[in-house]
C-alpha cells in the first residue's frame, strides 16, 4: 500500500511540474523554467518559446508559414501548402476542395478569378464561349482566338464570304466552284462566280444555253460562235443551230442548208434553177429542174425548151425548134428549109401547107 501511494505521488509532481511550469505549446521545458526545449506538433521554435503555425501548415519549422508537413496532405505541397492545381482550399478545414469543372482558380469555394480555356468570367463564375470562339472575354460572342484560326478572325469569327460554317466542328466550307457565295450546303449557291449564271430555283451555277465552259484555272464561261445555239469544248463545236439562219448540223458543224449559199456568215438562198448554188445566187452545182442542163455552172434549158416564169423550161410548142418566153414564140424553126422565121413564127415557104409535111 505505501508502494501505490509513493508512485501516485510521483505522478501528481510530474504533472504539477508540467501545469506550472511548461507552457501548453511545449512538448518539453528545460528543467523546471518555461523555456521549451521542443515544440508540440503544430507549432515551432523560435528563440526559448513556442509560436502556433499558420494554416494550411499541419507542422511547421523556422516561421509559421514555412510548412514542414500539410493538413491536406493528399492535395497539399510544403513548404506553402498551396492547394493543386484545379482545387480551392476551403478557409474553414484548409482541405482543398474540387473547382468548378469550368473555373482555372478560384478565390473562394464559390468565387472564380479565372475560368478555363473556352469560359469567360462572367461576374463570379465560368460561362461557355459562344461557337466558332475557341476562347472569349467579356462576353460569350467576343472572342479571342477562334475555332478555324485559318479561316476565322476575332472577334466575330465569321467565315469569309465564299465559305460556310460547319455546324458540328465550327470549320469553315468553302463554297463549291462555281458558286461565289453558298448557304447551308457547298453547293447551294447565292452568287456565282464571274461569267456563270445562277438558276434562282435550283441554286445551281452554270453557264448560259450559248456558251460553253472552259477548263481553266479557274474555269470560265465563253461564248460559242454566233451560227451555234449551243457548243461544247470549244465556240465552233456545235452542238445545236441557231433558229432562222437557215442552217444544219453536220458533224458539230452548223452549215447552210441544200439551196443556200454562204457569205460570210450569213446564208442566202440559191436561185429557183440551182438545186445547190455556191459563192452566188446564179452560180449552181446542180440544177433544179431535169430539163436544165448545166453549162460552167449556170443552168441553161435544153434546145427544144423555154424558160418560164417560175424560171423551170417548158417544151417549145411545135414547129418552135427553139423558143423564148413562151411556147410559141419561135426562135428557130424544125423544119427551116421550108419555113420562114417571121416575128416568132415558123411560116411556111410559098408552095408549102404545114400539113403537107405530115402526110
Amino acid at each position: 500500500m505505501r508502494r501505490e501511494n509513493i508512485f501516485f505521488l510521483l505522478i501528481l509532481s510530474e504533472i504539477l511540474y508540467q501545469t506550472y511550469c511548461c507552457p501548453t505549446s511545449c512538448q518539453e521545458c528545460n528543467g523546471s523554467s518555461q523555456n521549451c526545449n521542443t515544440c508540440k506538433p503544430g507549432f515551432f521554435k523560435s528563440g526559448n518559446d513556442c509560436y502556433a503555425c499558420t494554416k494550411p501548415c499541419a507542422t511547421c519549422s523556422t516561421n509559421a508559414t514555412t510548412c514542414s508537413t500539410c493538413v491536406d496532405t493528399a492535395n497539399q505541397l510544403t513548404p506553402t501548402c498551396a492547394c493543386n492545381s484545379g482545387l480551392v482550399m476551403n478557409t474553414s478545414t484548409y482541405f482543398c476542395e474540387s473547382c468548378s469543372s469550368n473555373c482555372q482558380v478560384y478565390s473562394s469555394p464559390t468565387i472564380c478569378t479565372q475560368c478555363n480555356d473556352g469560359y469567360w468570367l462572367n461576374g463570379n463564375q465560368c460561362s461557355p464561349c459562344i461557337k466558332p470562339c475557341a476562347n472569349c472575354s467579356l462576353s460569350g460572342s467576343n472572342c479571342s482566338t477562334c475555332v478555324d484560326t485559318a479561316n476565322q478572325t476575332p472577334s466575330s469569327c465569321n467565315c469569309p464570304s465564299n465559305y460556310i460554317i460547319n455546324t458540328s466542328n465550327y470549320f469553315c466550307l468553302q463554297c463549291q466552284f462555281p458558286c461565289a457565295t453558298c448557304q447551308t450546303t457547298v453547293s447551294y449557291c447565292l452568287t456565282c462566280a464571274t461569267t456563270y449564271t445562277i438558276d434562282s430555283s435550283t441554286h445551281t451555277c452554270s453557264c448560259q444555253n450559248n456558251q460553253y465552259e472552259v477548263n481553266s484555272t479557274p474555269k470560265t464561261c465563253q461564248n460559242c460562235s454566233s451560227l451555234c445555239q449551243t457548243c461544247k469544248v470549244s465556240a465552233n463545236n456545235c452542238g445545236s443551230c441557231v433558229e432562222g439562219l437557215h442552217r444544219y448540223l453536220d458533224n458539230n458543224q452548223c452549215i447552210c442548208r441544200q439551196g443556200y449559199f454562204q457569205i460570210y456568215t450569213q446564208c442566202f438562198k440559191c436561185s429557183p434553177k440551182c438545186f445547190t448554188c455556191i459563192e452566188q445566187r446564179n452560180k449552181c452545182l446542180i440544177c433544179s429542174d431535169p430539163n436544165h442542163q448545166l453549162i460552167l455552172n449556170y443552168c441553161i434549158c435544153k434546145v427544144g425548151y423555154y424558160e418560164d416564169s417560175s424560171m423551170k423550161c417548158s417544151q417549145c410548142q411545135f414547129p418552135c425548134a427553139t423558143c423564148i418566153d413562151n411556147q410559141d414564140y419561135c426562135t428557130s424553126c424544125i423544119y427551116q428549109d421550108y419555113q420562114s422565121l417571121i416575128e416568132g413564127q415558123c411560116i411556111c415557104n410559098d408552095g408549102y401547107q404545114l400539113y403537107q409535111l405530115f402526110q
